[in-house]
């Protein structure tokens, strides 16, 4: 049985404990590869006691902690019908536990980024009313930049900068060891279990997508209050409202948790991030500004301002354009509208794809309409222009002037007068029509009038 013993010591110099030798699958490969001819139950119980007398059986040591002394957080994955697509779709769970009462958080992202870990942990402390001591977590990318020495650890910029907001130490667990945090790892297998069977289906993959799903499991996790704790009389829900009082308060502010990265500018005053285009305002074509990347948005920052926000995509090679980031050039090459992308792809009403067929059908200019789109964009209540624009339908005067006028007026427009009594003398005043013949002096003998 020296090769059982060679497979086991082998196994520990791997990097992923998933990809271990089990019992079962040296059974097989004792049958299969080297004509084994024994019983399943046999290989078994070597490997069993082949562990324990090698030093490779795990023996765990029963834990407590203190209300409010920490929080474990993990990543896991789980599959969601994606109704848009037809398909199946792999998202990323967030869980976090709290090490005393137990209680749980659960959130969906469509990927494991930097910004949605802050998001996460931001939300899991808005759901738990405060701050734990100390995050207990794994050794993952968005949090450890780089190992120092045996033991210590370089933390994310990002990572460092979220403790500090909020005051919260970070205990990581050894490498390989995702044991010493147990609850949370247990946490991924019960959500998806319990909360995700059968599959769910949602509308698309993003952070819009998932919102309705993610305010369930929100609900699902308050739910589980009502269980009783593993080894306790007590319920998670009553001992999670005596640990909350340890909890350091929530700052007045949540955390940005955005992950900012530097992005050029084309002469089509785009960007790309993550293999999508977004648009930005023709002013910052050809220049370098900065993306405010979040989970659900991205924002475009130039000199210290926004300006530019759009959803975030999670697909790939899709264009972002908003039509109001080029009015100024569609101004100055009317001709180009029909076929602008902004103009494809618009978020527009309906009812200025009419306007513009009706300006046109009507001899106005292309011109004109855009000086209309602008007069939205700059208006301090674009509704009101949307209005103004579908009552010029109604009222056949699709032009730049009539629209700027019903977006102008005030409330008062659409104030229609009651009836009133006439007066009993004004309804009997008879008025004597006048006499014209007079005129008829002007008129000289002979001449035709």
């Amino acid at each position: 049985m020296h090769l059982i013993d060679a497979w086991l010591l082998e196994d520990q110099k791997r990097r992923k404990e998933k990809q271990q030798h089990t019992a079962r699958r040296i059974y097989q490969r004792l049958r299969d590869e080297y004509g084994f001819h024994g019983g399943e139950s046999t290989v078994r119980d070597y490997v069993r006691r082949r562990r324990r007398e090698l030093g490779l059986h795990e023996v765990y040591l029963p834990l407590h902690f203190r209300p409010g002394e920490a929080m474990q957080v993990d990543w896991g994955e789980a599959d969601v019908f994606d109704t848009s697509r037809q398909c199946e779709t792999l998202v990323y769970m967030l869980c976090a536990r709290l090490a005393y009462s137990t209680d749980i958080f659960v959130r969906l992202y469509p990927k494991d980024r930097q910004e949605a870990f802050l998001d996460g942990l931001c939300r899991s402390f808005e759901h738990f009313g405060g701050v734990p001591e100390a995050l207990i977590l794994d050794n993952m990318r968005t949090a450890v930049k780089r190992f120092i020495g045996w033991n210590e650890r370089e933390e994310t910029e990002a990572f460092l900068s979220f403790r500090t907001h909020y005051v919260v130490r970070s205990r990581f667990c050894n490498v390989r060891r995702a044991n010493e945090k147990g609850l949370v790892e247990n946490l991924v297998g019960y959500g998806r279990r319990n909360f995700l069977v059968p599959v769910p289906c949602v509308p698309s993959v993003d952070a819009q997508g998932l919102e309705a799903l993610n305010e369930q499991l929100r609900q699902a996790c308050i739910a589980k209050r009502s269980m009783l704790r593993a080894d306790s009389t007590e319920t998670v829900g009553a001992l999670y409202e005596e640990e909350r009082a340890y909890f350091h308060r929530l700052p007045e502010y949540p955390y940005d948790c955005a992950t900012r990265v530097s992005a050029s500018v084309d002469s089509c005053s785009r960007v790309r991030f993550d293999k999508n285009i977004y648009s930005v305002p023709y002013l910052y074509a050809d220049r370098s500004i900065e993306l405010k990347v979040y989970v659900d948005r991205i924002e475009a920052v130039a000199d210290g301002r926004v300006i530019a926000t759009h959803p975030r995509s999670y697909g790939r090679g899709e264009k972002c354009i908003k039509i109001e980031h080029y009015l100024e050039v569609l101004r100055r090459k009317p001709g180009g509208l029909i076929h602008f992308q902004g103009w494809q792809k618009h978020q527009l009403p309906k009812c200025y794809e009419d306007l513009l067929q009706a300006m046109l059908q009507a001899g106005r200019s292309v011109k004109e309409f855009i000086e209309v789109l602008i007069l939205r964009r700059d208006h301090a209540d674009p509704e009101a222009v949307d209005s103004a624009v579908a009552t010029s339908l109604i009222r056949r005067c699709p032009h730049l002037d009539a629209i700027r006028q019903l977006a102008n007026r005030g409330p008062e427009a659409e104030f229609v007068p009651e009836p009133v009594e006439v007066p009993e003398a004004l309804r009997t005043h008879r008025v004597t029509p006048p006499d014209v013949s007079c005129y008829q002096q002007l008129v000289m003998p002979g001449v035709e009038s």
